[in-house]
């Protein structure tokens, strides 16, 4: 299975980051391609360039709709998903040409991870909403606080869910 990683942090630093490494290596330990979501330059939305969408957002959506799933790290700002995950779903609930009614985000089939401050941080719910109101499914979340150590058991569980939906 094609799984793409979208860390909704920028940081080279990013705990979530760090998770994604364990996620890879597990998840290619059962050989499950997987790459990373290189979006960091995507323009902010704007509507004088939606159309035709540009060539870094063609291939950014390409990447996305290559992919069988999609599993995003993502952290809380402020109680919420970060600015640059907004944008970046922003840009896949548009098509690449007016008029066109195929949109990438109503095929994406997702899994949700955060590493919180809060165990009752409102990130996971407003990103389903998000995705939700763009058309995509967000199948599975995993959600665990800063302060302790992962579940990896857990985890690996719900990664299991999520592939078997997907499958």
């Amino acid at each position: 299975m094609k799984l793409l990683f979208i860390i909704g942090s920028l940081s080279h630093h990013s705990v979530h980051l760090e998770l994604s490494k364990e996620v890879k290596s597990y998840l290619e330990s059962k050989n499950h391609e997987v790459s990373y979501l290189d979006y960091k330059y995507i323009p902010y939305v704007n509507q004088d360039i939606f159309f035709p969408a540009p060539e870094y957002v063609r291939r950014v959506r390409e990447e996305v709709e290559n992919s069988d799933g999609v599993i995003m790290f993502v952290p809380s700002h402020n109680d919420t998903y970060p600015a640059v995950i907004k944008n970046l779903m922003d840009w896949l609930s548009l098509p690449n040409i007016e008029g066109d009614h195929h949109i990438v985000s109503n095929n994406m089939k997702i899994m949700a991870i955060t590493i919180c401050e809060n165990k009752d941080t409102n990130v996971l719910k407003y990103l389903e909403e998000l995705c939700d109101e763009i058309g995509a499914d967000v199948l599975t979340t995993f959600k665990t606080p800063i302060h302790l150590k992962v579940d990896y058991e857990k985890l690996q569980e719900k990664i299991n869910q999520f592939l078997k939906s997907i499958a």
